[in-house]
């Protein structure tokens, strides 16, 4: 549990952001190309439906889910109108 924390952006990109403790509970698109980091924040009915079918499946294993991060991987707008 610390301030800061790194999300892997890729192969080469690194990003650090503050812990979700000092922020809000949010996810990421992360961009494979420039390593860009997008926040996105879903609502709540969204996020209630990730923890059920997140807790189902670990639970069927005999993991106890505490938390749950989502990272979207692919191309930012910019890099893909660049490679049109």
């Amino acid at each position: 549990a610390g301030i800061v924390h790194r999300l892997i952006a890729g192969d080469e990109y690194s990003h650090f952001e503050l812990a979700e403790d000092l922020t809000s509970h949010h996810h990421h698109l992360v961009c494979t190309q420039c390593g860009r980091v997008a926040d996105i924040t879903l609502s709540d009915e969204v996020e209630r439906s990730i923890d059920r079918a997140l807790e189902a499946a670990a639970s069927s294993v005999g993991f106890l889910a505490e938390h749950h991060r989502l990272d979207v991987l692919g191309r930012c707008a910019t890099c893909t109108s660049a490679r049109s």
